[in-house]
């Protein structure tokens, strides 16, 4: 299989990756990383901070997984918004592949996380519905109550009148 059926299909599924080099510096072998992420493709070998700053503060566990200390590291449900919003996830694998000693995978979980948000405000706009029903189940039940108690009145009131004559 090519190399570009390869991309295509990562594409595809929304997956991207590089290769982490011993002082934590990124290598893509295509530009649709930098597509996903809205950078400039010109950044050929950047630090792993640099493009992502979700990683300040957890380089040490990054490199455990460069140097192999550790077999994998994740960090989950990261939020951008540049041209549009997206979600992704970030992998970092003890795998040398290409004379690297890692890869770091990135996984576009924008739809599904779209679609979750979407499921969750539908639920959210069921329950404030079905609040509003009952809200208004009770006030009938109020008004029905007040009805019944106004057709007893004035059926018990016919019936003196009627007894009357």
């Amino acid at each position: 299989m090519s190399d570009r059926v390869d991309f295509t299909l990562l594409d595809r599924f929304g997956f991207y990756y590089g290769m982490i080099d011993n002082d934590l510096m990124l290598h893509f072998e295509n530009d649709a990383v930098y597509d996903f992420l809205s950078v400039k493709p010109d950044l050929l070998n950047i630090h792993l901070t640099d493009l992502f700053n979700e990683t300040i503060g957890l380089e040490h566990e990054v490199q455990k997984v460069v140097t192999g200390e550790k077999q994998e590291f994740s960090i989950r449900n990261i939020n951008r918004v540049n041209e549009y919003e997206i979600f992704f996830n970030l992998y970092f694998l003890n795998r040398n592949y290409k004379g690297y000693p890692a890869v770091v995978v990135i996984k576009n979980v924008t739809n599904e996380v779209l679609f979750y948000h979407s499921l969750q405000q539908s639920r959210n706009e069921i329950q404030l519905l079905q609040h509003e029903l009952l809200d208004k189940n009770y006030e009938l039940d109020k008004i029905n109550i007040g009805l019944e108690a106004k057709v007893s009145e004035r059926t018990k009131q016919y019936q003196e009148s009627s007894d009357l004559r």
